[in-house]
């Protein structure tokens, strides 16, 4: 029995960009913290050098998952509660997706939008906690931007599953 897992392309790119921003972004929130990073970096050992970049690449993708699960477990249950995004039944979502693929593409950007949310949040804290006022402001500006994408995105998703409803519901009366 062979057993095969793929990460989706998408996954890849969502997490790993996530983590590089969230990675790089408390650099900056902690660059005079750090000391002279160069040093570290700069051993002379290609194979030395080789790890560390391979042990940063693998550290960005695991960052950016965990804020990846901070979103869907943290973020998306404060969004549905205080109405900023709502949801019908999950089955009604799985049923007209069938029909129509291009609800797996606005759950994707939603998805992704409640990521960022987590994201940036996490940052605006850090900054808040650092006195980094430019890096706060700007957090808080991205997270309203991604709260409204998110918004945008959880109506469409709506409107479509309703839409579909309202025709199966139709079509199960006229039978």
């Amino acid at each position: 029995m062979k057993i095969e897992t793929k990460i989706p392309f998408y996954n890849i790119v969502n997490m790993f960009l996530t983590g590089l921003v969230f990675v790089g972004v408390n650099f900056l929130i902690f660059s005079n913290h750090l000391g002279d990073l160069g040093e570290v970096l700069n051993i002379g050992n290609i194979g030395l050098e080789t790890i560390i970049v391979l042990s940063f690449l693998a550290l960005t993708y695991e960052v950016g998952y965990i804020l990846f699960r901070i979103g869907a477990t943290v973020v998306e249950p404060i969004l549905k509660a205080t109405k900023l995004v709502e949801f019908g039944s999950y089955a009604d979502f799985n049923d007209c997706r069938k029909e129509n693929p291009f609800l797996d593409t606005l759950s994707r950007e939603y998805a992704a939008a409640r990521t960022q949310i987590a994201t940036f949040l996490i940052l605006m804290i850090t900054a808040l906690v650092m006195f980094q006022w430019l890096i706060f402001g700007l957090s808080l500006v991205i997270i309203t931007i991604f709260i409204l994408t998110a918004r945008t995105h959880s109506k469409k998703i709506n409107d479509v599953v309703k839409k579909f409803k309202t025709t199966q519901d139709g079509v199960i009366e006229e039978q």
